[in-house]
């Protein structure tokens, strides 16, 4: 009852900032169970809040402790957990994407931690898909019951490439891969990626590297010339979200010509399935010691139908030609 109390009076104190907006959909952060506020986001910005550490834990209420589980996140990555501790005296608090965000997100906080003067809070957040790749500024502040916001708080974290996850797109000094061919669609389908290699191996969900060895051999990532393919995107119908199947290599890919093919396995109750096929290469960055990751060939469309699925019957659909130099 207490806590359903504290709910009640956190929904109250965040309304006097502004109606919200039941929408949010198209932000490119949207917090679980959140309400949505369009407008700046309240409080006391880093650069207004006072140098001195006393004077800044006078102010209230405030988020002393902000422990996201994560600073790299993946676009379109759900459910990322994000929790700390507010003061006593707030109700809610506010998030949102400095410099992206239209508005900001308000949630309840929870109870008493047992330690004087400090509440419990948790929130889970879903990054859009479409988000920008690079650094981003999250930005937290907490609201008491009169809908007063105290300092602002906020960590930075990295937005990866959808087409690969290794923090390059905020540090250039990262080494990505050194190649890469990646098919991504947008349905539930069990759609995959196949791969023939310029001496005839082909890569697939049965077969996922690009050196000609056997299933039960051991795979060395480092092998010259190894690609791996990622794991099998909705297999079997298993909605896990990720929509994509990309052949990566860590090192130097086989000179020649690479066939690409998009295979329909399952359509999964999909009526029309678009898909796109897209290949990368490492480049050198704008500074010394600096990497990019440089689009290698033109990117390619195409849509699947459900009379096109095959299983394993065979490679599926031609879409296009890859040459790595």
């Amino acid at each position: 009852m207490k806590r359903a109390l504290l709910i009640v009076l956190s929904l109250l104190a965040v309304a006097c900032q502004g109606e919200p907006s039941h929408a949010g959909l198209e932000e490119p952060l949207r917090v679980s169970g959140g309400f949505f506020h369009e407008g700046r986001l309240p409080g006391i910005p880093r650069d207004e809040q006072p140098e001195d550490a006393e004077e800044l834990q006078e102010l209230t209420p405030r988020v002393p402790v902000l422990s996201p589980a994560t600073a790299t996140i993946r676009p379109g990555q759900a459910g990322v957990a994000l929790r700390g501790t507010v003061t006593e005296d707030a109700y809610s608090i506010a998030v949102r994407l400095k410099d992206v965000s239209s508005g900001y997100w308000v949630k309840a906080v929870g109870g008493l931690t047992g330690i004087p003067n400090e509440r419990e809070w948790d929130a889970r957040l879903d990054f859009s898909p479409d988000i920008e790749p690079g650094p981003h500024v999250l930005e937290v502040v907490a609201i008491d019951g009169d809908g007063n916001a105290g300092p602002q708080t906020s960590f930075t974290l990295c937005i990866t490439r959808a087409v690969e996850h290794s923090r390059n797109a905020c540090d250039p000094s990262v080494l990505p891969p050194a190649s890469l061919i990646t098919l991504s669609w947008d349905t539930d389908a069990d759609v995959d990626l196949v791969v023939v290699t310029p001496s005839g191996v082909t890569v697939d969900a049965t077969h996922p590297t690009t050196l000609d060895i056997d299933s039960g051999d051991e795979i060395d990532e480092d092998a010259p010339g190894m690609g791996l393919l990622s794991i099998d995107g909705n297999g079997a119908c298993r909605r896990d979200g990720v929509r994509r199947e990309t052949l990566t290599w860590a090192t130097s890919p086989e000179r020649g010509e690479h066939l690409v093919y998009a295979k329909l396995f399952e359509p999964c109750g999909a009526q029309a399935t678009h898909f796109k096929v897209e290949a990368f290469v490492r480049t050198a960055g704008d500074d010394e010691d600096s990497y990019d990751l440089g689009r290698l060939a033109e990117t390619r469309h195409g849509v699947l139908l459900p009379q096109q699925a095959s299983g394993d019957a065979d490679l599926g659909l031609f879409v296009t030609t890859i040459e790595f130099p």
